[in-house]
């Protein structure tokens, strides 16, 4: 028996097992079942890095999925608040094809219900007639000359703007005063 040489008992007969020192090959190179078995340090931390990508991909899929769960949930509930006004304007049309007239106050009490709920939810409008124009929340898309009071202001809107959250929805289409001295001819 060898140095470092230890045996195996299998079905009665000693097999001797070498060491790892003795299982090179002739050659001084390892065998292929101890490259197999054998793991590197590096390897380990490839393996490691390859877990925590496989890891985050599926936290990430995950969050995603969750977030567009929550978002079809918050629409459902805004959905389910404007059903009341849906039926407004259902009972309203009705009323009209069996032959009645629709009055404005009926309309003007449809707008209103519809404006109070979608401020509730956080709707801004941008104020606009009347301030000075900022081009951050409102769109010029016309121009007049104007006294010299009223250069940079807004005189007209033809669309509203709105905020929600903070965050602008839409710019507001306004009309601008612009001040022009006749009298600064050459």
């Amino acid at each position: 028996m060898m140095k470092g040489e230890t045996f195996k008992k299998n079905e009665g007969i000693m097999i001797p097992v070498s060491g790892p020192e003795e299982e090179k090959t002739e050659s001084g190179k390892k065998s292929e079942d101890e490259k197999i078995t054998s793991v590197s340090p590096e390897s380990a931390y490839v393996e490691q890095l390859q877990r925590l990508q496989a890891e985050f991909s599926n936290y990430r899929k995950r969050v995603e999925k969750e977030r567009e769960s929550l978002f079809s949930t918050a629409k459902g509930e805004l959905v389910v608040k404007l059903l009341p006004v849906l039926d407004d304007f259902e009972r309203m049309l009705n009323h009209h094809q069996n032959g009645n007239s629709c009055s404005v106050d009926g309309v003007r009490m449809i707008y209103q219900n519809l404006k109070k709920l979608l401020m509730e939810e956080g709707l801004e409008e941008i104020p606009s007639v009347g301030e000075a124009f900022d081009p951050e929340f409102h769109e010029a898309v016309g121009v007049e000359e104007t006294e010299a009071d009223q250069d940079g202001m807004v005189l007209e809107d033809w669309q509203k703007g709105y905020r929600f959250g903070g965050r602008l929805l839409r710019p507001s289409r306004v009309k601008v005063g612009r001040f022009v001295d006749e009298g600064m001819d050459g």
